[in-house]
């Protein structure tokens, strides 16, 4: 388990903790590019209230639509377009698209301060860039929309 706390305003949460459970790549699935075996949890501060997102056991993720399957960013991004929710102590709490992309953001962020890889942070970089430029360009944010929505990739992403 890693224990981190974000000096940066600029972020929307602050990450307190995380903690990396394990993936497996499925091989024969058309839909689905992996499977989480053990639950990935991570804990943060959003707005002076901590919140957890845990991803369960059997989850299904396609991997990073239009960018690199590094770190564990993608999966919680993933996890809450299909959920739309993160939890609290005493709840469960809706969130909108755009904070899921941000949440994403401050993930890569976290990974972004915790590698030495280089190649691993031209990969985290390229993730990250790629998903604020399809937050800021009207026609791409459309189609985040529609995903958020519809939770499904449409064909445009996937062909």
């Amino acid at each position: 388990m890693e224990i981190f706390k974000k000096e940066s305003n600029n972020n929307l949460i602050d990450i307190l903790e995380v903690s990396i459970g394990e993936l497996e790549e499925l091989k024969s699935s058309k839909n689905s590019k992996y499977v989480v075996n053990k639950p990935f949890c991570i804990k943060f501060n959003l707005k002076g209230f901590e919140y957890s997102i845990t991803i369960p056991s059997n989850f299904k993720s396609d991997g990073c639509t239009c960018g690199y399957d590094v770190g564990y960013a993608w999966l919680f991004h993933d996890y809450l377009y299909k959920m739309n929710t993160i939890d609290s102590y005493l709840t469960t709490k809706s969130i909108i698209r755009y904070k899921a992309d941000k949440i994403m953001i401050d993930i890569i962020d976290y990974e972004l301060s915790n590698t030495d890889n280089i190649l691993n942070k031209f990969k985290l970089n390229i993730n990250k860039y790629g998903l604020l430029i399809a937050m800021n360009i009207p026609f791409l944010s459309n189609i985040l929309q529609n995903i958020w929505d519809k939770k499904e990739t449409p064909k445009i992403l996937t062909s």
